[in-house]
């Protein structure tokens, strides 16, 4: 197959399924407080099934009942996530150099306010 079309134009080059062998798969069942179930498709050889999964239809940590399901300790980018963004901020930023940056915002848009009103 000729990888130009007879106009010239480059003809695109896809993978079909013929090409790839599909990799084993595993599907383990969770289960949320409001009731819903859902599957997740894993690879079969994954080496940990995660017992909790955020439920797809209302975000609430669901559960699963398969054996070789195991707690995972959140990650440094999960636990970072669980801060408000007032903590974040805090990190960043005394309270001196908080309101220093006010009062500096306080001025730019009383000044953009009086030039507008004028």
């Amino acid at each position: 197959m000729s990888l130009v079309t007879a106009t010239g134009t480059p003809r695109s080059y896809s993978l079909t399924d013929d090409l790839v062998a599909p990799a084993e798969t595993q599907t383990p069942t969770y289960h949320c407080p409001a009731g819903h179930t859902f599957a997740i498709r894993l690879f079969a050889e994954a080496e940990v099934i995660p017992l909790r999964w955020d439920c797809r239809t209302c975000g609430a940590t669901a559960h699963t009942e398969n054996a070789a399901a195991q707690e995972l300790p959140l990650s440094g980018r999960a636990a970072a996530s669980r801060k408000s963004p007032w903590q974040q901020l805090r990190e960043r930023r005394t309270i001196a150099e908080l309101e220093t940056l006010l009062e500096e915002r306080l001025r730019l848009l009383r000044a953009h306010q009086a030039t507008a009103a004028a």
